[in-house]
């Protein structure tokens, strides 16, 4: 990216909207890692046991 100097000029500190947007990737981002844990361990119990029906996660 090229610097630019009026963009310098323009900076506008964080507002609420910015901190609630935060928040809310943070949580998406903690909730992905869950998920990401059970598919792993889905996974693990697949390939320790390969003729078994796995339950769906709720």
């Amino acid at each position: 990216m090229l610097y630019n100097p009026t963009t310098q000029s323009q900076y506008t500190p964080p507002d609420q909207n910015t901190h609630y947007f935060i928040e809310k990737i943070a949580e998406q981002a903690e909730e992905i890692g869950k998920l990401k844990e059970q598919v792993k361990l889905l996974g693990t119990q697949k390939s320790a046991a390969p003729d078994a029906i796995c339950a769906d996660v709720v």
